[in-house]
Order: C-alpha cells, then structure tokens, then sequence
C-alpha cells in the first residue's frame, strides 16, 4: 500500500490509510472475518462470509454488480491514496489498484473500469473509529 502523500501520525488521513491497508491485508490472507469488521456497523447489511469469499477468491474481484476491476487475492494491492474528509462523519479514500506490480487499470466509484479514474471508496467515522462504507461492504 503506498499513499500519495504520506499522512501525518494519528489523523484521520492515517487512520483511513491503516483501515484500507487492513483490507488489503485480509483480502491477500484470504481472512474474511477480518474484513468483515473493517465494514461500517451502521450498515444495514453486513456482508456475509460467503459472499467476501465468492468476491475475492472464486471471482477474482469482478461482481455482475459492481464491475470490473479482476485481481488474485494474494496480489491485490493499492497504490496512490488520497484521502478527503468530506461532511463529518464521512471520507473518501480513492487509490489505484494492482495485482502485484501489474496495474489493473483505474475504476470509478461503482467499481466499473473507467480509464484514468482511481477507485473511490467511502469511510464513516463511527464512535471515533473509522470504517469501509461502501461495496464490498
């Protein structure tokens, strides 16, 4: 995982890098429980453990759902974040993804391939920790 800009220790900006790096982690662990946890309790859905592993394991990352972006497990990593803070409790993180050293092209925020456009994912701040909010969450 490598930031664009490095954050400074204990913001906000780092403590998203270290929820999205924890999500890379468990993702190339092939640890579902784990990323399940890094999923906002506020959601109205959990994703189930069956479902995290169909999605990175068995399908590589690719959904009928959220698009294109085919990635192995072990690989998967995330280059050139970039934090926002938007409306409290809320932040974006975009970023580009890889598969090793291979750049799987850019997505947009709905995962579909989009040339030149990172990935853009959501977190939420909830009783001071910060979570994933959005797919696959």
């Amino acid at each position: 995982m490598t930031p664009a800009t490095p954050p400074e220790p204990g913001s906000d900006e780092g403590q998203i890098m270290a929820v999205l790096e924890k999500q890379v982690g468990v993702v190339n662990a092939a640890d579902f429980v784990a990323f399940q946890k890094t999923c906002t309790p506020t959601a109205k859905k959990l994703p189930t453990i069956a479902y995290l592993k169909y999605l990175f394991e068995d399908n590589r990352g690719v959904t009928d759902q959220f698009g294109l972006i085919n990635f192995s497990p072990q690989g998967y990593n995330v280059r050139n974040i970039e934090v926002t803070l938007l409306r409290a409790p809320f932040a974006q993180a975009r970023f580009d993804v890889y598969d090793y050293d291979r750049h799987m092209g850019a997505a947009s925020m709905n995962w579909s391939v989009t040339e030149g456009e990172p990935v853009t994912r959501t977190f939420e701040k909830v009783d001071g920790q910060w979570y994933s909010e959005v797919a696959p969450c």
